[in-house]
């Protein structure tokens, strides 16, 4: 059986890890999830502003096709085990880049 994520979920800092990125000052994410649905409304703080997103997926399903930022970014959501994962792909100055969420 699958976890169910639906809540609202505050970034800790300390236990994420960004690679050469630096974190957000705030990001808090609004989960709905009704397997195989999911709906996440992320608000981020950062160098870049204050931003909201909100995806609308189907875990297991193919990617969907969204814009952040003016950017164009591929998104899709699947299970590792009982290990939801987010990943979101996109280009950025001609090389290829991927962030997961998990």
């Amino acid at each position: 059986m699958q976890p169910n994520f639906t809540g609202l979920w505050k970034l800790i800092r300390g236990e994420s890890n960004f690679g050469f990125l630096p974190p957000p000052g705030l990001r808090v994410d609004s989960i709905a999830h009704e397997d195989p649905h999911l709906h996440i409304r992320t608000r981020q703080k950062d160098a870049n502003g204050d931003i909201t997103i909100d995806r609308n997926l189907t875990i297991g399903g193919g990617a969907k096709k969204i814009m952040i930022r003016g950017r164009s970014r591929l998104i899709r959501a699947f299970w590792e085990e009982v290990v939801l994962v987010v990943e979101t792909s996109s280009e950025v100055s001609g090389k290829a880049r991927r962030i997961e969420d998990r």
